[in-house]
């Protein structure tokens, strides 16, 4: 039941290292994770203008 002490964790959103970061000159854009709820996250794309 190693699954099971697994889930009871305490979920933390990834680091910067290892988010889908893109950026370029021509549109300088960033994946970031907004809490939705006390464990649960989302992906949101950000466009910096």
């Amino acid at each position: 039941m190693e699954n099971e002490k697994k889930s009871k964790k305490a979920w933390t959103p990834p680091t910067l290292e290892v988010l889908d970061i893109q950026l370029t000159q021509e549109t300088p854009s960033i994946w970031q994770f907004i809490q939705t709820g006390d464990n649960s996250w989302k992906r949101e794309f950000v466009l910096e203008s």
